[in-house]
């Protein structure tokens, strides 16, 4: 059965204590020993052993020690065991601890007499307790502060037990005595909230009383005084005004707690814009003063739940809500938005706009971390604020234009989305905005690609027509034509062709099969197998196809290395006439390795670095019939889908030599090295070598027979 416990403790699991050698401990003379039984003891009760053996003898070698620690330990131990049997009578047995109890209580160390204090107010059993109560309450005036605050803590639970204000009959009026004489602090709030729990209109007179001092005495104390005033109030909806001055008083209070706390009574009390404009005002100087995110995020939670009861007030406060931008932790700043989002109006938009775009240029000083997120977030909120209030896309839309090349793509993507909006939207920006969308462009392309001026206008012309789909469907359709490859021949009983899609890591096939004869093809199945790194995913399976139709079938290969690679196989069927399996042999399909490399760059110290460690190299021979060295040059790179590191003004001007290097990476990581090196004969004819260097020898292979096909100028 589950039984409640009043105390956690942690320790490391191990061996479980035998009771023999926990007797055996307790009955000798070394302390230290004692206080690793008693520790074991205490462990063996909370995990539910009941260990009644050890009681006798706890009683007679545990009880009259003086240690400190030991005393400590038989308190737990005590409060652990089971005092009451299975009729909920107190075991005989338990007499024997009250007397060392009393004697505890009576004790010239006040540590004894706190600790035990603190015990009582942890024991149910109201037989255990009656006859100490008159030592309890001498403690209530001992000289030690310590004694004092648990003497008091003990009255109380006492006090709350079934029928113990028989016990304690004019234990309220005590405490109330004492409260009003008491000096130390965790005293005194022990006193005020023993009669707000037990006598809560003699704690209303007390603080009725004492108004004044209020904003004085400690913050534990506070605390409870704004408990009792919401417990109050509850009851008694109609007393409210009494307390509002004293909450008031509370909001200038030293302790940040307690003006949380303050914050949220007044909430809790009244709906008037007063209150709740006093209150928003706290949690915007909490979130100004206080360092720790987790505080933050809550005191943020409060304000959300302003800005849906009592948003016209919170409107007035969003200014002070945005300074909290300043922290930098994403979740804060990204709550702080969403909140703010929600308050804008035409009388502020123009400064929450000016605010956020400060922020934005701050995000470009690159001394913090995730400033690309934080970026991100500012966009897309200017974004909404230009959503809704279109006047002021004009103030903002140059200065995010100058994200359009972000490092951080989703921000970048974002400023893209907000611009193609505005330039829909907002007719009067549409000419600023293609001008310096053309500006960012050929600077954007000169960087990256070292493209003439007349050349990057006729691609940003090309990109224009993409854009507005002016020729995106030829394009398209050529493309998917080449990438239809024929399997069988035309007079072959079962006609095949294949669609082949390269993602990456996987190539997907789906092969076309029409039966072009007058029998159903039964038990119909493509066998493929490949060769290099290449994997098939999925086991084949049988169809069957009727005389003169057709049908698809997908295939799943994994790729996992820059290799080029071959796939084979054929088309097995059989026939109602013919009870032999008929077989098709299908047409190689050979995959491209342009498919898994993309043009990359690096420094110059990198590539040396690379071409010195990389061990296989593949030497072609330049074998052409293209007389001029830089078109020669640009026919490799676009043939291999490379990019030239060298720069584009070593490469001008005509001295019958040429040499560049040319980089690319490949989908799994490997790094492709390429030198051109081409000299221009007496006859007009281009000679020399591009040598291929990478750490595998799959991708040198590849790409050098890649390049013997390309280099005539054959496409």
């Amino acid at each position: 059965m589950d039984k409640s416990s009043t105390l956690l403790v942690h320790y490391d699991k191990g061996t479980p204590a035998v009771a023999k050698e926990i007797k055996e401990a307790l009955e000798g003379n070394d302390v230290e020993a004692k206080v690793d039984a008693m520790k074991k003891a205490v462990m063996l009760l909370l995990n539910g052993e009941t260990i009644p053996q050890l009681f006798i003898t706890i009683i007679r070698y545990v009880l009259p020690s003086e240690d400190h620690t030991i005393q400590k330990l038989l308190l737990l131990y005590l409060e652990l065991i089971e005092k009451t049997d299975s009729r909920g009578k107190v075991l005989p047995e338990m007499i024997l601890i009250c007397q060392n109890l009393r004697n505890n209580l009576m004790h010239p160390n006040e540590y004894i007499r706190g600790v035990t204090l603190r015990f009582l107010c942890r024991l149910k059993e109201t037989e255990i307790v009656e006859p100490l109560t008159p030592s309890v309450l001498q403690n209530l005036e001992h000289r030690h502060p310590f004694v004092r605050r648990n003497a008091i803590l003990a009255v109380m639970s006492i006090y709350k037990l079934p029928h113990g204000e028989q016990l304690f009959v004019d234990a309220p009026e005590m405490i109330e005595k004492a409260l009003s004489s008491e000096q130390d602090p965790s005293a005194k709030r022990n006193a005020f909230l023993m009669l707000f729990t037990c006598a809560e209109e003699r704690a209303v007179n007390y603080l009725l009383s004492n108004v004044d001092k209020v904003s004085d005495w400690n913050e534990s104390l506070q605390m409870v005084v704004l408990e009792l005033i919401r417990s109050v109030c509850k009851t008694k909806p109609s007393e409210k005004g009494k307390y509002i001055k004293i909450i008031i008083s509370l909001l200038s209070a030293t302790s940040s707690a307690v003006i949380y706390e303050c914050a949220g009574t007044l909430v809790s009390l009244s709906s008037a814009p007063t209150a709740i404009r006093a209150a928003a005002n706290t949690y915007c100087q909490l979130l100004l003063s206080q360092s720790d995110n987790n505080v933050k995020l809550i005191l943020l939670d409060r304000l959300s739940e302003l800005k849906s009861s009592h948003r016209d007030i919170m409107v007035e406060l969003i200014i002070d809500v945005l300074r909290v931008l300043s922290s930098p932790n994403l979740d804060i700043r990204r709550k702080t938005l969403d909140i703010a989002l929600d308050l804008i109006t035409h009388h502020n938009i123009n400064e929450v706009v000016q605010m956020l775009k400060k922020e934005v240029v701050k995000t470009q000083s690159g001394e913090l971390e995730k400033n690309g997120e934080y970026r991100q977030m500012l966009i897309q909120a200017i974004h909404a604020c230009a959503v809704k209030f279109p006047e002021v896309a004009s103030t903002v839309v140059h200065l995010l234009m100058d994200f359009l090349g972000d490092s951080n793509v989703a921000s970048a993507l974002d400023v893209i989305s907000f611009v193609r909006e505005i330039i829909e939207t907002n007719p009067k920006l549409r000419v600023s905005i293609i001008t310096r969308l053309l500006d960012t462009f050929y600077q954007f392309i000169s960087d990256f690609t070292g493209m003439s001026q007349l050349e990057l206008e006729d691609q940003v012309q090309d990109d224009l027509k993409r854009a507005t789909g002016e020729f995106t469907k030829d394009e398209n359709d050529a493309n998917k034509l080449n990438r239809i490859l024929q399997l069988t021949g035309f007079s072959d009983p079962v006609y095949a062709e294949a669609y082949v899609t390269v993602h990456h890591y996987d190539i997907a096939l789906e092969v076309t099969v029409i039966n072009r004869t007058k029998d159903t093809l039964q038990n119909l199945c493509l066998e493929l197998a490949t060769m290099g790194d290449l994997k098939l995913v999925e086991r084949p399976q049988n169809y069957s196809l009727a005389p003169a139709t057709s049908m698809q079938i997908k295939a799943n290969i994994k790729v996992s290395s820059t290799e080029t690679g071959v796939i084979f196989g054929n088309i097995v069927y059989e026939t109602s006439n013919v009870m032999e399996r008929n077989v098709v042999v299908l047409n190689d399909i050979h995959i491209d390795i342009m498919d898994y490399i993309s043009p990359a760059v690096c420094s110059d110290v990198a590539f040396r670095t690379m071409w010195a460690e990389f061990e296989w190299e593949n030497k072609v021979a330049v074998n052409t019939k293209i007389e001029n060295e830089r078109e020669f040059l640009d026919h490799i790179i676009k043939s291999t889908n490379m990019k030239c590191l060298t720069a584009p003004s070593e490469l001008d001007g005509e001295c019958g030599f040429l040499a560049a290097n040319l980089y690319a990476k490949s989908v799994f990581g490997e790094d492709a090295l390429v030198n051109v090196s081409i000299e221009k004969q007496t006859d007009g004819a281009l000679s020399g070598y591009i040598r291929i260097r990478s750490k595998t020898q799959g991708i040198a292979l590849s790409l050098g027979d890649k390049i013997t096909l390309k280099q005539k100028g054959s496409n």
